[in-house]
């Protein structure tokens, strides 16, 4: 390699742009997912997990689950962050990306509402882990005049998400 390709080799895998757009596409997976599930919980959840109960207290009780995996996101922010700081940003946030996909792809197989709970409690704490390293890994990376540029763009993956 040249002097020339080596010293463009930094700059091209260390462009803040690029990593805010990786950050982007991460929240975006991680909204997708509370999105689908929010709306599988209101349309198919409730009768399949709580088919004998009272349809209102079917949907709450599905809802629940849902609620279970916000409740756990703190939870996985402390410790996926601590995780961050030790190992590295970039290897916790897949295994964060995989963690929470893996269970809710897991979710599917769930053969009752307990197990399903679980299942996404434990996704709950792969998403928290996502997000403080991806904050942390686009500030780290961003110039200090693109700093809140970059990182509010990575916060748009929350409505790429939805969309």
């Amino acid at each position: 390699m040249t002097d020339t390709a080596l010293a463009a080799t930094p700059a091209l895998r260390n462009n803040p742009t690029k990593v805010a757009f990786a950050a982007l596409i991460g929240t975006a997976i991680e909204f997708y997912d509370y999105f689908i599930y929010a709306t599988a919980a209101v349309l198919v959840f409730n009768t399949q997990f709580f088919s004998k109960t009272d349809p209102t207290l079917a949907t709450l009780l599905s809802l629940s689950t849902l609620a279970l995996a916000f409740l756990a996101r703190p939870l996985g922010s402390i410790i996926f962050g601590h995780y961050g700081d030790k190992i590295g940003r970039k290897k916790v946030i897949m295994i964060c990306i995989v963690l929470f996909s893996g269970l809710t792809f897991a979710g599917g197989f769930a053969s009752n509402p307990t197990e399903f709970a679980i299942l996404r409690f434990l996704a709950g704490l792969g998403i928290g882990g996502v997000m403080p390293n991806l904050v942390a890994l686009t500030s780290e990376y961003a110039p200090i005049k693109m700093r809140s540029t970059l990182v509010t763009t990575m916060f748009s993956g929350y409505a790429v998400g939805g969309v």
